[in-house]
């Protein structure tokens, strides 16, 4: 080992940092996936709009789609018989275009826009929801398993039901939220075995990070989820540029206890709905870069699995001038750190 790597490693340890980080400091901090939140003005997309979303995320080097969600309430975006086949069959579309162009796609499940008013209830109202929650998406995997496992594309699935640090801190609850995750995503790995299973996260700072940690080890010990994507909150103003580090250390620290994959949600956008009111309409509009570029900074002393939410909506050029400009200087950004 060279001297020069020798001293990079002393300083990377004493400054409590990987020394990887430290070696690659001039190399960009990228977006390695993005979310996709698939909507019902898109059943009239023709696959030429799909074909330029995807090349679109490969000009911008994303290897990882998550797609939010395949069935929004009564609205699939798949082809199937039980339910009114939109026009186009957005997800086969993408998946065939994934293939293409060797983008890793993590399929999301059944979406129920009543979540947050449902669970906020009574222990046993909850357990009576998340038990029709868990038939809804365990049908929907059942119903799109024979098409996904065609595609060299198909990486896994994403559980739609964001887990926050407020619905769920008392034990009845947690052990409620512990049964379903647990049950889903055994049901997950028995019927596709070599597929990842992932899950959402954010905090609201309503519990201290000690707190945080404690309660997503024991989520994760008894599941079988492989990982876990934490939302940033900077964009819908959950969290600050000062408070952020905390919660990070936080989760990295349970996922690794719990050897789970931690992926980081950057959020590209800047929230001008109420960020205190989950029933609000949400409504943002694209972020400044240079508020990103300190978010990507942030996330990569944590994970180097950093995830946009969301390119498609935000980073676009398609979207609107503002999603454009942030398109072009992200680019700039990546090929200039490059040099």
């Amino acid at each position: 080992m060279k001297n020069s790597t020798l001293v990079a490693l002393f300083f990377a340890l004493l400054l409590g940092t990987s020394p990887f980080v430290i070696a690659e400091k001039n190399l960009p901090i990228k977006f390695t996936g993005t979310f996709l939140q698939l909507r019902i003005n898109q059943e009239d997309w023709q696959i030429q709009e799909w074909a330029e979303l995807i090349s679109n995320l490969k000009k911008l080097e994303i290897s990882k789609l998550i797609i939010q969600w395949s069935l929004y309430d009564d609205v699939p975006f798949y082809a199937i018989d039980n339910y009114q086949e939109i026009k186009n069959s957005p997800l086969n579309t993408i998946m065939e275009l994934a293939d293409a162009a060797g983008i890793k796609v993590l399929v999301g499940l059944a979406h129920d826009s009543g979540y947050w008013d449902n669970i906020d209830h009574d222990p046993a109202w909850v357990e009576v929801y998340l038990r029709k929650l868990l038939s809804r998406s365990s049908s929907v995997a059942e119903e799109l398993t024979p098409l996904l496992v065609k595609h060299t594309s198909f990486g896994g699935w994403y559980i739609t039901e964001e887990i926050d640090d407020i619905n769920w801190r008392g034990q009845m609850a947690r052990q409620l939220i512990i049964n379903y995750l647990d049950r889903l995503s055994t049901y997950l790995h028995t019927i596709t075995p070599n597929k990842k299973v992932a899950i959402s996260c954010f905090t609201n700072a309503a519990i201290d990070p000690d707190t945080f940690k404690e309660f997503w080890e024991s989520l994760l010990q008894p599941t079988s989820i492989d990982m876990v994507l934490f939302q940033d909150g900077i964009g819908a103003k959950k969290l600050d540029f000062s408070s952020l580090p905390l919660y990070l250390e936080a989760i990295q620290e349970a996922t690794e206890i719990s050897s789970r994959e931690l992926y980081i949600i950057t959020e590209i956008f800047q929230t001008i709905s109420d960020p205190d009111n989950n029933f609000s309409p949400f409504q943002a509009v694209p972020a400044d870069f240079n508020r990103i570029e300190g978010q990507l900074e942030i996330a990569s002393r944590y994970s180097q699995n950093i995830i946009a939410f969301s390119i498609p909506d935000y980073m676009i050029p398609e979207t609107g001038t503002k999603a454009r400009r942030l398109f072009e200087k992200y680019i700039n950004y990546v090929n200039n750190t490059k040099k």
